[in-house]
């Protein structure tokens, strides 16, 4: 009881450790409601007049695609220029009569906003409703002459289209977002969450702890040293951590992300440990910082870079803050994980001999 009192008198007097607890509880307050505040506007779109079947049809995909619909272009640009809307599409009304003609290039006016954010993603959403509607008049040119007429092909393209049958290009989103709110948010919370542990395991558990072991090695037995200032603390320490994560993940209303945190704090503990045993001090604190930095990088908080390098897949699986998207997505990697650390970290003190009453420990349990 004296041991852990006085390894909880130690964290009242640790500054970094606190303001880093305190940190991880107010996760949520700062990028629970991050995908909300970052994602754009919709994008808008207007057909004035009476559609003809081909202006129809492009309504429809835009809306399907996340545009909403206005009733005025003069409205569409006020709001598009206000910054209200991302971008805005106007659809003529005789865009059957313009496509029959060949005059595909130029058929939709496309407007951005001065502060658009994905201008051209919505560009691609209009150009995709416009080649889905005017891919059939290719396909009747290309049978001109022939016994096929236009009326058949149209007709067949149609059935198919509608049936399912063919490939029409489409980006899913949700009110004209790429990603649901929620989804966004969880994975800023996921990787700001990663991050802040793997940089507290370091420098506010593993790193002090340590060095605290080594000075009181010089007043008492190492042995003695170790199991009043190593073992009481980090277990006070990964608790009080816990209990942050934990209070974290209630706010951020994803409670299933407690226990990967959890394994992976294990795991990252574990790590700084055994580096912490290698000879060398000054390497590793630059060493930590600068997976921290891959981790912002490559881990899939805002845009998975693996979807563009694919290389990128397998090299983050080897930064640690990626850990907990791979423990988040199987568990069982997590246990493998911490299980695996925790005895390479026994396992490497009994070798060195650093810690006696590791040893003892380990002698107690072979035989």
């Amino acid at each position: 009881m004296k041991l852990i009192l006085f390894a909880a008198k130690r964290i009242l007097t640790s500054p970094v450790f606190l303001l880093l607890l305190i940190g991880i509880a107010l996760l949520p307050v700062f990028f629970g409601q991050a995908g909300k505040t970052i994602s754009p506007q919709p994008a808008g779109f207007v057909c004035e007049g009476q559609p003809d079947k081909d202006a129809a049809r492009v309504c429809t995909a835009l809306l399907d695609s996340g545009f909403v619909r206005l009733e005025s272009e003069e409205k569409l640009r006020d709001e598009v220029s206000n910054g209200r809307l991302d971008a805005g599409v106007v659809v003529p009304a005789d865009l059957t009569d313009r496509l029959a003609k060949g005059a595909v290039q130029n058929a939709l006016s496309f407007i951005k906003s001065p502060t658009t954010l994905l201008g051209d993603l919505w560009q691609e959403h209009a150009a995709a409703a416009l080649f889905s509607v005017y891919a059939p008049y290719i396909t009747a040119s290309s049978f001109a002459g022939s016994e096929v007429t236009a009326e058949e092909v149209f007709e067949e393209y149609y059935r198919m289209l509608d049936g399912g049958y063919l490939f029409r290009f489409e980006i899913s989103t949700e009110k004209g977002r790429l990603v649901p709110d929620t989804e966004r948010s969880r994975r800023f919370f996921t990787g700001a969450l990663a991050i802040l542990l793997y940089i507290t395991s370091f420098f506010a558990v593993a790193l002090p702890l340590m060095k605290a072991a080594d000075l009181a090695a010089l007043r008492m037995p190492p042995a003695r040293a170790r199991r009043s200032i190593l073992l009481p603390g980090l277990l006070l320490r990964l608790l009080l951590i816990g209990g942050a994560c934990a209070l974290a993940c209630h706010l951020a209303e994803l409670p299933n992300l407690l226990i990967p945190a959890m394994l992976c704090l294990l795991c990252f503990t574990g790590l700084h440990l055994l580096a912490l045993v290698l000879p060398g001090k000054h390497w590793q604190p630059i060493a930590v910082m600068l997976l921290a930095a891959a981790g912002v990088a490559l881990c899939p908080i805002y845009t998975d870079l693996s979807l563009f390098v694919p290389a990128a897949e397998t090299v983050r699986k080897f930064i640690p803050p990626y850990w907990l998207w791979i423990i988040a997505d199987k568990a069982l990697y997590g246990f493998i994980g911490a299980g695996a650390f925790l005895f390479l970290l026994l396992l490497l003190c009994l070798i060195s001999g650093r810690s006696y009453f590791i040893q003892k420990c380990f002698k107690k349990v072979l035989l």
